[in-house]
């Protein structure tokens, strides 16, 4: 599969996963993020929304990123997560990341598969795990693989 193919459909999705997961956040969750009642002021870089997702030039993981996801991956135990791409940033109160990551169960003759993972840095150092997302990459829903199935029993 074309490797420049497979990190494009992969930046569309996270995009498309992202856009409903951050549509806001509520007072609640800036508590819980130690940010409630502080005054947090920054610049996003020139050319880029504050807000919104940048899907990045050159699929290379910075060394900033690096940092992010190694931080954020720190506690988590039975997966090996390798990140393969940086898909896209979303500047926030920090920055979102969103990883195309190699995923192998650590377990004799495990097999990988790929993940989109989300990280958050915050403004203060720290990093934590948004969320993880399988890859499925088809054709249509899967009313239309039934569809196409039916179509190849019946020799058409």
């Amino acid at each position: 599969m074309n490797k420049k193919w497979m990190i494009g459909v992969a930046a569309a999705m996270c995009l498309a996963a992202a856009a409903g997961a951050w549509a806001g956040t509520s007072e609640e969750q800036t508590e819980d993020m130690g940010y409630a009642g502080e005054e947090v002021s920054f610049d996003a870089p020139e050319g880029m929304l504050m807000g919104g997702w940048e899907v990045t030039e050159d699929a290379a993981v910075t060394s900033q990123a690096q940092e992010a996801f190694d931080q954020a991956m720190e506690k988590l135990l039975g997966v090996k997560y390798e990140p393969v791409a940086l898909l896209a940033t979303q500047v926030v109160a920090g920055t979102n990341y969103c990883f195309l990551c190699r995923s192998t169960v650590v377990a004799p003759n495990a097999v990988p598969s790929y993940k989109l993972v989300y990280v958050y840095a915050d403004l203060k150092g720290g990093a934590e795990i948004l969320d993880i997302q399988d890859m499925v990459i088809g054709i249509g829903s899967s009313d239309d693989q039934s569809d196409i199935a039916e179509q190849d029993e019946a020799g058409e």
